[in-house]
């Protein structure tokens, strides 16, 4: 298997204070084997969702499911893909965008669908912790990518991502996103992982951020 590609999802150096903190966002290409990408794929078509999941109280619903919730000490049984992605994350995700990096611990994995017209909300995953990381997996292609936005406030997104079958993006869990809803594809599906880890990153990344709490 070759090494993971790394490219910045958005230009970088194009934006200043809040608007530079994208330049770290990474999606990477590459680092699991064609094998696995199909296995997870055929497996999460057969994994029972529920409706009614949101990504903000009172936000827009959507199919979705959670394995693992530190805070709320729920701990489902998961398939095996979830944890060999999770094993992904750690040996490969996270040494592509810092080698010296340590991995913590988890904080949360879920996995969400979207179908055709539904989307999530504008919202970020953990903003109390400069350690924490998300990362979402795309388990299948759709036209649904994920937006960030300028700031919690702001009316300007920054950037889209598309939304491609196999791909990681990891970006600091404090950073406003929201999953755009397909307009073609049926359904869009990702897991999303939150974690901590200490990195030479952490502190340049979320400078500036209106949304930490140290």
């Amino acid at each position: 298997m070759s090494e993971p590609t790394v490219t910045y999802a958005g230009p970088t150096g194009a934006w200043n204070r809040i608007e530079t903190k994208t330049d770290y966002i990474y999606k990477i290409d590459g680092a699991i084997p064609e094998w696995l990408i199909k296995s997870v794929e055929d497996q999460f078509w057969r994994v029972p969702m529920e409706w009614n999941h949101y990504s903000v109280p009172g936000g827009k619903p959507f199919f979705g499911r959670t394995f693992y919730n530190s805070r709320t000490q729920q701990n489902e049984q998961a398939p095996w893909a979830v944890y060999a992605l999770l094993d992904a994350i750690k040996g490969h995700i996270i040494p592509a965008i810092d080698a010296e990096a340590e991995y913590i611990d988890l904080l949360r994995i879920n996995v969400n669908g979207y179908p055709r017209t539904f989307g999530g909300a504008r919202h970020v995953d953990y903003d109390d912790d400069v350690r924490t990381w998300s990362c979402i997996y795309y388990i299948n292609s759709s036209d649904g990518p994920t937006r960030f936005w300028k700031s919690p406030h702001s009316h300007e997104p920054v950037f889209d991502v598309d939304a491609t079958r196999g791909s990681f993006l990891i970006f600091p869990a404090c950073y406003d996103h929201e999953a755009i809803a397909p307009g073609v594809t049926d359904f869009r599906m990702t897991l999303n992982y939150c974690f901590r880890m200490n990195s030479k990153l952490n502190e340049p990344a979320y400078a500036g951020d209106p949304n930490w709490k140290p």
